[in-house]
């Protein structure tokens, strides 16, 4: 993935007066920098813009990046955004049929079984979210590299950096993953702490979606330089299925 470079000129490096811009890094942990036949540099994706506020991780033009095996980047971006809404409607259609797959298989097991496998739910979910939130940090760059570049799909203009979102969302994942766990032990059962949890936390697997989806359509890689194959993705997709309705229930019940 990282093969494919782009040209930035030198003069798109720096600011209307002269004084330096951006710094730029290839998508590798070794960053490379070769000279050009015309002069320019040859360089990665921009991933880490200095301003005058600091310096924060940027993610790359979409249309930069190389052919992935979906194939979906190759298409119009008109097609790219039908095809992202029907991912989402696909993922609503999905958790609702896990939902009547989860019914019937509480009404088939013997009594309290089910009850007992749902007690897991939370304190396990909990411990899981909790986790991610915190790579989140500690993988900040591997988490920025699919945040969907400016412009991906069409319609992707989400204000704010790839480096804020992915601390935000780590954020959150931390704190609903923190409470979910609590709650599924009984901890604020009096304020509905593990219901709101799930609430929470079944809002931001929809938020992040898009994180999933441009790794399917753009073949951004999470960690860097594992391709996943399209059946890859579908896997991912039935299991997200299940994670929505699984917080679905924990926050109805």
């Amino acid at each position: 993935m990282s093969h494919l470079k782009h040209r930035v000129s030198k003069s798109r490096l720096a600011s209307p007066g002269g004084s330096p811009l951006l710094s730029t890094l290839n998508r590798r942990p070794t960053p490379q920098m070769t000279a050009g036949s015309s002069g320019e540099e040859e360089v990665g994706f921009v991933e880490k813009v200095t301003t005058a506020w600091g310096t924060v991780i940027e993610q790359g033009d979409p249309d930069d990046l190389p052919p992935c095996p979906s194939g979906v980047s190759d298409l119009a971006k008109p097609t790219q955004a039908l095809i992202v809404a029907g991912v989402f409607a696909g993922l609503g259609a999905g958790t609702i049929a896990v939902l009547a797959g989860l019914q019937s298989l509480e009404a088939a097991l013997p009594a309290g079984w089910y009850a007992i496998w749902q007690f897991t739910w939370a304190p396990l979910l909990g411990l899981t979210f909790s986790a991610a939130g915190i790579a989140h940090f500690t993988l900040l760059r591997e988490f920025c590299n699919i945040y969907p570049g400016r412009g991906a799909w069409g319609f992707w203009y989400l204000p704010g950096t790839s480096s804020f979102h992915v601390k935000w969302t780590g954020i959150a994942e931390l704190a609903g993953g923190v409470g979910l766990a609590l709650g599924g032990l009984g901890v604020g059962a009096e304020l509905g702490l593990e219901r709101a949890a799930a609430a929470g936390l079944f809002a931001l697997v929809l938020a992040v979606t898009p994180a999933n989806i441009y790794m399917f359509s753009h073949g951004a890689q999470l960690p860097e330089g594992l391709e996943v194959p399209v059946f890859g993705h579908a896997v991912r997709g039935f299991f997200q299925c299940v994670l929505l309705a699984f917080f679905w229930t924990l926050a109805s019940s």
